[in-house]
């Protein structure tokens, strides 16, 4: 879908932020983002270039490392993650983003 995902940056989210790739919070259908590895909260990324190309199944194969989903809320999550990639594939790389309250990539 895209080569493309949304991560940390010192600059950004500040020096002691942890690195790591960011999300939609699907676990508690909040319009923030949270950490792939320790779901800290953040209000933007950068958006950077993986080398991956990333599918919805991928980044939510991910996210259930953190912990698991329902099959409702599974469907849910998938919509948002799929809209997310669209979105993030629409946008350059270097851009700082955040997240509107209905999910809409918003640069900043």
């Amino acid at each position: 879908m895209t080569k493309k995902f949304i991560h940390t940056s010192k600059e950004v989210n500040g020096a002691k932020c942890k690195s790591e790739f960011i999300i939609p919070d699907i676990f508690n259908a909040n319009p923030k983002m949270i950490g792939l590895e320790t779901g800290n909260t953040y209000k933007s990324g950068k958006i950077v270039y993986t080398g991956v190309n990333l599918s919805v199944n991928e980044v939510l194969q991910k996210t259930e490392k953190q912990k698991t989903l329902g099959f409702l809320k599974k469907r849910r999550a998938k919509k948002i993650i799929k809209n997310y990639l669209c979105q993030i594939k629409n946008t350059e790389i270097g851009a700082v983003v955040t997240l509107t309250n209905d999910y809409k990539l918003l640069k900043i």
